[in-house]
C-alpha cells in the first residue's frame, strides 16, 4: 500500500485542490454516465430493425444493454450521491465511490480486453489506432479515480488532525 500511495496525486492537474477536483471528476463521470444511458437506451430501441441478426445473437446483445444500460443509471446516482459527499468533505461517500467506480473501471478494462482479444484477427491500423485510445481513456480514468482517492486520504487526514493549538488556549 505504501507504493500505492507514492502515485496518488496531491493536487488536481498539478494546479487546483484535490476537493476542487474530486468535484470536477463526479460531474464528469456523472456526465459519461448519462451519455451512456442514452446511448444505450436508443441503441436497445434500433435492435428490433437489425434483420441480418440471428436469435441468439439477439439474445445476447439485448441482455447485455440492458443490464449496461441498468448498471450505468445505477451509477448516475453513485456519481450524484459523490459530488454531494465530496462537497460535504464525507470520506465514507469518497471511498465508497472510489470502490464502486474502480470495480467499474476494471469490469471494463477486463470486458475490452477480453473482446479485442476475440475480434482483433489482423494488425491493421484501425486496430491498433483502437487499442491506443482505449489504454489512453482507461489511464483518464484512472487518474480520476486516484483524484477521489487522494481526496479520501485528504479528508482522512483532515479528521485525524487534533484541534489547534490556539483554540485550545
Amino acid at each position: 500500500m505504501m507504493c500505492f500511495n507514492k502515485i496518488v496525486p496531491t493536487t488536481f492537474l498539478c494546479r487546483f485542490p484535490l476537493h476542487q477536483g474530486a468535484f470536477v471528476v463526479g460531474v464528469f463521470v456523472l456526465v459519461i454516465s448519462i451519455i451512456c444511458v442514452i446511448s444505450l437506451g436508443i441503441e436497445i430501441l434500433f435492435y428490433k430493425h437489425c434483420t441480418e441478426c440471428t436469435t441468439l445473437v439477439m439474445h445476447n446483445v439485448y441482455s447485455f444493454s440492458i443490464n449496461a444500460l441498468i448498471y450505468c443509471f445505477c451509477m448516475i446516482f453513485v456519481n450524484l450521491w459523490f459530488i454531494w459527499g465530496a462537497r460535504k468533505g464525507k470520506s465514507s461517500v469518497v471511498l465508497s465511490w472510489v470502490v464502486i467506480t474502480t470495480m467499474w473501471w476494471a469490469q471494463s478494462f477486463a470486458l475490452v480486453c477480453v473482446l479485442m482479444s476475440l475480434y482483433i484477427k489482423d494488425s491493421s491500423i484501425g486496430w491498433i489506432l483502437a487499442l491506443v485510445c482505449a489504454i489512453i481513456a482507461f489511464m483518464i480514468f484512472f487518474y480520476f479515480i486516484l483524484v477521489g482517492y487522494a481526496y479520501w486520504l485528504q479528508i482522512r487526514k483532515i479528521a485525524r488532525t487534533p484541534i489547534a493549538q490556539d483554540q485550545t488556549e
